[in-house]
């Protein structure tokens, strides 16, 4: 183990010779790895299942959903519970569940999200006495194996109609629950609607607020996406054609002591007919923001591409970077997905043509080194095909991504797969911020862990102080800034 001791005499002035270094600093970083490590089949497979168009994963619990898949009704819809066995290293099924009573054209499973022990599970195909296609969404919570039915969300009765699709999309974050209804047509037909619901103590998943901007009009479909993440809600809203038509856009807002509050209207700075802008939306805790738009043409025709917006006030989000595919074919659809967590972005491009196939899917990872979001990493599924379109769905949860491919044909066409890939960004010597670079950033915590160790884990968690031991001699001293020096300028 390193033993730490304060820095020499020489370090003010090491310090101050690296600063001075200005713009000559390298900004490389290291690649990222993805690596496919488990492909699971929904074991009834049958036709047109499929399985895998949602995917969400949380801890040693992943979920795939099959909204097509007949669980004793014909495309009543189901989802497939797997759970991570550390001992064999493998993610093995738990439980397929469906909704209460499954019926047919349900389509349970259409769109999944987890949060603590509570699964979200939206069924845009439920039929209530007023109307068919109404939808609704299931909640399941975790009795310590596996996940129970719990409750039902619905719209109030006076509110749902024909075709709303109520749970089209959700999202779960700390007690409330989001669901999008791309069908409503209180302002317009089907220009969307988003419910927040919250856990009460006494009466239970209780209607919190009906988010209905004022804005969005006819086949907007307002709420097609929603991502949760704190205090913050993204939605998007692909169809608005606020200039054209489909340029898309997208929603964000707050929520303070119960109180929700429209924060930001996002669009492109570089808007395209038909991008739809807002076609799956992405926010992490801090606010920051990611969506994709796939019809964007900048790299070529409906090659897509994604963009990452910075909070920058209460109400202001600005474009940090638009980011594309390095190597994408027309039309890849580079945009169709999108996670994010801290500074790791995935991007889904399902029509990328993988090894040659067409529309056989790709899903690239990006991670952002405090200045850029540079792209480090490309996968497709080793058994790629021509229009399985790999990426049609994806969920990161730390250091694992979950891709879905329901067009692949494994048992039945389109039966559907999903596939469990690590998500391998080794920590490197010198990257003391873990940020995925060597550069000026990485001062500070040098700095700090020559003379605060406690410190140092405690503002760099995910980080290990023993990439300060630049000179192996087993010490994180003031020596190690000139070996810094030297891997700075070595990359």
């Amino acid at each position: 183990m390193p033993i730490f001791t304060t820095p020499s005499p020489r370090l003010t002035a090491l310090v101050a010779f690296v600063i001075s270094l200005g713009s000559n600093t390298i900004n490389a970083g290291y690649e990222c790895e993805l690596v496919e490590d488990q492909k699971v089949l929904n074991f009834t497979a049958s036709e047109n299942d499929w399985f895998g168009f949602a995917t969400v994963i949380k801890g040693d619990y992943a979920v795939v959903g099959e909204p097509y898949g007949d669980f004793g009704q014909t495309n009543a819809g189901a989802a497939s519970i797997y759970n991570y066995r550390p001992q064999s290293d493998e993610w093995i099924v738990n439980n397929r569940i469906s909704a209460p009573g499954p019926i047919t054209g349900n389509l349970f499973g259409w769109s999944l999200a987890m949060d603590g022990d509570l699964l979200v599970v939206g069924a845009p195909g439920v039929n209530t006495p007023n109307a068919f296609n109404v939808g609704a969404v299931f909640i399941y919570a975790f009795n310590g194996t596996t996940y129970v039915y719990q409750e039902t969300l619905q719209q109030p009765a006076n509110d749902d109609d024909l075709d709303d699709r109520f749970g089209y999309s959700v999202a779960i974050a700390n007690g409330r629950i989001a669901v999008g209804c791309t069908g409503d047509d209180d302002r317009a037909e089907n220009a969307g609607a988003v419910y927040v619901f919250v856990d009460d103590p006494v009466d239970g998943w209780t209607q919190e607020t009906k988010l209905l901007p004022t804005s969005i009009m006819e086949e907007d479909v307002f709420g097609f996406s929603v991502s949760m993440k704190g205090q913050y809600l993204a939605v998007g809203c692909p169809g608005d054609d606020f200039a054209d038509g489909g340029e898309g856009s997208a929603f964000i807002y707050e929520t303070i002591n119960g109180t929700w509050f429209f924060r930001e209207f996002v669009t492109a700075p570089d808007q395209t007919l038909s991008a739809n802008f807002g076609l799956d939306v992405a926010i992490d805790n801090d606010g920051t923001f990611l969506t994709g738009a796939i019809g964007d043409d900048e790299n070529g025709t409906n090659r897509g591409a994604a963009y990452v917006y910075r909070r920058t006030n209460t109400t202001t989000w600005t474009l940090e970077q638009k980011l594309l595919a390095s190597d994408s074919v027309n039309p890849a659809s580079f945009g169709y997905r999108v996670d994010l967590e801290g500074d790791l972005a995935v991007v889904a491009a399902r029509n990328d043509w993988n090894g040659g196939s067409p529309s056989s899917g790709s899903v690239y990872a990006f991670t952002f080194d405090g200045i850029d979001w540079n792209e480090h990493a490309k996968i497709g599924a080793t058994d790629n095909l021509a229009g399985n379109q790999f990426g049609s769905s994806i969920a990161i949860d730390q250091d694992t991504m979950l891709v879905g491919c329901p067009y692949c044909n494994d048992g039945a066409n389109d039966a559907g797969a999903a596939y469990f890939t690590p998500i391998v960004c080794p920590s490197t010597r010198g990257d003391m911020n873990c940020d995925g670079a060597i550069n000026l950033s990485d001062i500070e915590p040098l700095v700090l862990a020559m003379l605060n160790p406690d410190g140092y884990q405690t503002n760099y968690p995910d980080c290990s102080i023993a990439n300060g031991d630049l000179n192996d001699d087993s010490l994180v001293r003031g020596d190690d800034i000139a070996a810094w020096l030297d891997v700075l300028f070595d990359q």
